[in-house]
Order: C-alpha cells, then structure tokens, then sequence
C-alpha cells in the first residue's frame, strides 16, 4: 500500500508528534507498504532552518520512509501574523509539491 504522511513537523526536529509519525513511518515501511512523509524543513523549536537543510525542496530517505521537504518561512516570533504566516508558507508548498505525490488520498483522522 502507498501512504503519504503530511505533517509540517518531523525528525530531525525533536518532539512527541515528531517522534510517533516517524515510528509510524518507519513501522511501515518495514512491513513492506511505500511510505512518504511531506514535510517542512526542520526549523522546530528555534525558528530556524537547521544547518544542511534549505531552498524550497529536498528529498531523502531515511529508514525505507522517502522524506519530502518543503520550504517554511520560519519564525522564532510567537506573535499571531507571523506565526500564521509561517503556517501558510508550508500550506502553500506543501500543496505545490503534495499534488506531485502519485496515488490514492484516503484522509483518516
């Protein structure tokens, strides 16, 4: 089975949702289903991209999982325009480069 995982937050960035979808992703792909998980790049928790990480796209695979980054505006402000600004930046890619993604949509949740 394909399935696609759209989350703005994941490793390498350190949290609880960060750590369960990517034991999701990994468990898997283990089993033997294609994972993919669209992402932003890692800015979380200090409002920066993190070193090795930039422009709008980047993919890599990590543990069978097909990781797809996409560009976020980063803040390290915690006022609501910038904050609400950086969460549509990731929207707005993440549908760009999320209509690129191959197969069935089911929405679960």
């Amino acid at each position: 089975m394909n399935v696609a995982i759209l989350t703005q937050y994941y490793p390498p960035e350190v949290g609880a949702p960060q750590s369960r979808l990517s034991t999701l992703a990994r468990e898997l792909a283990r089993r033997g289903h294609q994972v993919t998980v669209l992402t932003a790049m890692p800015n979380y928790p200090t409002g920066r991209i993190r070193e090795g990480y930039g422009g709008t796209f980047i993919r890599e695979q990590r543990d069978g999982v097909t990781i797809l980054r996409t560009f976020i505006w980063p803040t390290q402000k915690t006022d609501f325009p910038r904050r609400l600004a950086s969460y549509f930046s990731f929207v707005l890619s993440a549908a760009v480069f999320g209509s690129r993604i191959s197969g069935r949509i089911v929405p679960c949740g």
